[in-house]
């Protein structure tokens, strides 16, 4: 069996932090139990991350690692704001599909706010995907395409409370459907319901 060091080690010490925070939740991840996954010390672990609280970062920053590229392709790749809204979640889907267990981050949003060292963050890669989403939503009912009198906001709040609603039903289903399909199902119904 090949040893794995460097960045390998660091980026499998994180995919394994995922998993545990997806079975037992961010407050009970226990480095200890990641060592044990790993086949490797506590020790180990802390050669690459100072505390605990340092992997959790990197745990959020995985999480949110595809946005800016999601986003930038949306605009680049789309014909419109609603086919880069449409894009942007198809992406994400896809993205939490291939990594299932990043899901327990968004479900760990209100403990992780609780936690100054990581509310900063997660306050910011919420406020960044309402913006996008909301940005879209502006430039759609500027085109016509969505009904002029739609609040943002919420039609924003929908769409992504929508997809987080989505997601943690796919986790209690034990990933038991697309995702994706799922979610682009129910955003074309909530765009054609708001359709100008």
């Amino acid at each position: 069996m090949k040893t794995i060091t460097g960045k390998a080690r660091k980026q499998a010490i994180i995919i394994e932090a995922i998993g545990v925070i997806n079975e037992f939740g961010i407050q009970a991840m226990s480095t200890k139990e990641i060592a044990k996954r790993q086949k490797i010390s506590e020790a180990t672990i802390f050669k690459y991350f100072n505390t605990k609280n340092e992997l959790i970062d990197a745990v959020i920053d995985q999480y949110s690692r595809l946005d800016p590229i999601i986003m930038d392709a949306a605009k680049a790749n789309s014909n419109s704001p609603i086919e880069a809204i449409t894009y942007s979640v198809e992406k994400l889907a896809e993205y939490y599909e291939e990594s299932p267990g990043l899901i327990a981050i968004a479900g760990a949003y209100d403990v992780l706010l609780c936690m100054p060292e990581f509310a900063l963050k997660i306050r910011s890669i919420f406020d960044c995907r309402s913006s996008f989403i909301k940005a879209e939503i502006e430039e759609a009912k500027r085109l016509g395409l969505i009904n002029s009198k739609a609040d943002s906001k919420d039609l924003t709040d929908i769409i992504l409370g929508t997809f987080l609603r989505v997601s943690l039903e796919w986790k209690m289903c034990k990933y038991g459907f697309s995702l994706k399909k799922q979610l682009k199902s129910l955003l074309n119904i909530i765009l054609e319901a708001f359709k100008a």
